[in-house]
């Protein structure tokens, strides 16, 4: 059973809290996921923080991960803050298990 996540249009300090309950009840069943990552424009440090250690999660847990439709704008904005999501920068759909980079600056 895949699981779908919609991100929104923003993951901020603003509207944080239940996007994380809905993180920790995913994780908690083991399930395959997928981020539906199409309206999100906007992420700021808590949010870049709460999708890399949310990928930590699924990584430790070999939880498949499936990200859709992640705008280069997107990964940019984690970009600066020195998160790297696999292979999203060469397309907008990624699908595996959740192998995330942080660069060190």
């Amino acid at each position: 059973m895949d699981s779908q996540i919609d991100l929104g249009t923003e993951i901020t300090i603003r509207n944080i809290q239940p996007l994380y309950r809905v993180f920790v009840d995913s994780i908690a069943q083991s399930h395959p996921l997928t981020l539906n990552a199409s309206k999100l424009t906007n992420v700021d440090t808590c949010g870049a923080q709460l999708l890399y250690l949310f990928a930590l999660n699924c990584q430790n847990r070999s939880i498949t991960l499936t990200w859709q439709h992640l705008s280069q704008s997107v990964n940019q904005q984690l970009a600066h803050l020195g998160i790297s999501l696999p292979d999203a920068n060469n397309s907008t759909d990624h699908k595996g298990h959740c192998n995330v980079r942080h660069s060190q600056r």
